[in-house]
């Protein structure tokens, strides 16, 4: 259906209403599993129905607390040595390195001593050229 433009058109919707809760049946109806036997003495049942929650929850609290802190010591035990064998492999490097560097560094002195014996070459050309010019001998020309 094709609803033409310029014309309003108005929809009205029925909601149902909601049904009724149920009533909640009552428990005793239905069976109970016997409680098997226990082991404990009636005595110490009685005993331990006397004591506060509060006595019961600080030594779970302090057994817990302390196997937490165990458990983290250990594990930061363990990582500190997983830890320690990588800080031995980054130093047998950082030691390559310097070894490293050294060559190089011998290595510029070398470059350096070379460059002053070019130098002394290029001197020692030059003097012999204007010497054997002078005398006429030595062109530099060919």
């Amino acid at each position: 259906m094709t609803i033409p433009t310029g014309i309003l058109a108005q929809v009205v919707v029925e909601i149902p209403p909601i049904p009724p809760i149920p009533p909640i049946p009552d428990i005793s109806q239905f069976p109970q599993a016997p409680v098997p036997p226990s082991d404990i003495p009636p005595e110490v049942l009685a005993w331990l129905q006397g004591i506060p929650p509060e006595i019961v929850i600080i030594p779970i609290l302090g057994v817990l607390l302390i196997g937490g802190s165990v458990i983290f010591l250990l594990t930061r035990a363990i990582a500190r040595r997983i830890e320690g064998k990588g800080q031995k492999a980054l130093q047998a490097e950082i030691t390559a390195l310097h070894e490293r560097i050294a060559e190089l560094e011998s290595g510029h002195q070398r470059i350096a001593e070379l460059e002053e014996r070019v130098d002394f070459n290029e001197r020692m050309l030059v003097r012999a050229r204007g010497a054997g010019s002078a005398a006429g001998g030595f062109d530099a020309a060919g």
